[in-house]
């Protein structure tokens, strides 16, 4: 329940749902028609490796139907977004086709989970797409990482296709370090909506490796847009010393996703270990940044111990339900579900953790 936090029934819905007997992961969904769900991930493969994985059940839980894509190599979805009429992309990774070791991997569906198109992007090394969006002109943006071309390791890697998924732009940014975009948002309206990707770069310091927020606004056509000082929307951002500034604090952004007033708002943590805190960043129609906050604590240990979130959903009242893992306390494992509500001001509504379930690492993407 949105407004409480309190479960919305006992049937505890995401932890039970059936899954294949050997081992598998659901790290993405999008809504069906009757607010079903269409989760998308992977499972073992009869020959020991992975294959994409589509699941579809009912608001109720009951399984509508599932589609595993058969291949010879080690294929997974980490993403999914729906579409117009009715229709999906998964995308992930694949080794099976494409011109290096581990290629983006874009999959085109219909809502019974028949495959209308099949592709796969990148270079001679590993690339993988980590989320999608629809353009509403037509055609989609996938945004995750590449080592492919990269100015060091893995560089952000924002990828725009047509409507039967043919490569039509792609950018990479990041240092010399592990970059990466984890989320990618449609914010605007019309033919001026822009695609606003978010991720993090990683910087070595005397301190170790630290990471600054890293964000990409793309125009329709694959354009770097440009912001209302004529610059280009395409930046590294710390919270202590701004826009491309040397870093000092430590930001990462992992998820985002669409405002009702046509924004955006993105979730990560601020500052690495057991001290890490909700980081939470804002952006208004046109992709330029609005405000950045490391959510406070009111009380000392406040939130839990390690704590990442890795995605958001917006809530109409301009408030979020963010959700990621921490640890649960002293003696627990690290790798427990957390997740929290904050208001339309960026402070916590309420905040849950630990919740019972299976043993082992849980975490909810």
């Amino acid at each position: 329940d949105g407004a409480s936090g309190k479960d919305g029934c006992d049937c505890q819905l995401f932890l039970d749902l059936p899954a294949p007997s050997t081992w598998s992961e659901l790290p993405a969904a999008a809504t069906l028609d009757g607010n079903g769900v269409l989760a998308a991930g992977h499972t073992q493969a009869a020959n020991g490796f992975a294959d994409g994985w589509l699941h579809a059940v009912s608001a109720e839980g009951k399984v509508l139907w599932d589609k595993v894509v058969e291949k010879p190599g080690i294929d997974k979805f980490d993403g999914i977004a729906r579409g117009p009429n009715g229709t999906y992309v998964a995308v992930g990774g694949t080794t099976s086709a494409g011109a290096g070791k581990l290629d983006g991997w874009l999959v085109l569906f219909d809502a019974t989970g028949k495959v209308l198109a099949d592709k796969t992007v990148g270079g001679g090394e590993d690339d993988l797409l980590l989320d999608v969006q629809a353009l509403p002109g037509g055609g989609w943006v996938a945004a995750g990482y590449s080592f492919s071309g990269s100015k060091g390791e893995n560089d952000g890697w924002l990828v725009g296709v047509d409507a039967n998924l043919q490569l039509q732009w792609e950018h990479r940014q990041g240092s010399t370090f592990d970059d990466q975009f984890g989320g990618v948002a449609i914010v605007g309206w019309g033919a001026t909506a822009r695609a606003l990707a978010v991720g993090y770069r990683t910087l070595t310091t005397s301190g170790g490796l630290k990471r600054d927020e890293m964000v990409t606004v793309v125009e329709a056509n694959g354009a770097i847009a440009t912001g209302k000082d004529g610059k280009p929307l395409q930046y590294f951002y710390d919270r202590a010393t701004g826009y491309n500034g040397v870093n000092s604090a430590f930001d990462e952004l992992n998820g985002i996703d669409r405002l009702a007033n046509g924004g955006a708002v993105a979730i990560g943590r601020a500052e690495a270990g057991t001290l890490s805190a909700p980081l939470v960043a804002r952006f208004d129609a046109a992709g330029e940044k609005v405000s950045d906050t490391a959510v406070p604590k009111k009380v000392a240990g406040e939130f839990p111990n390690s704590a990442t979130l890795f995605d958001v959903v917006a809530l109409a009242d301009g408030g979020a339900v963010a959700m990621g893992m921490a640890a649960a306390g002293a003696g627990t494992p690290i790798g427990w579900p957390w997740f929290m509500r904050l208001s339309a001001q960026d402070t916590k509504v309420w905040q849950r953790h630990g919740i019972a379930g299976p043993a082992g690492a849980i975490r909810l993407e």
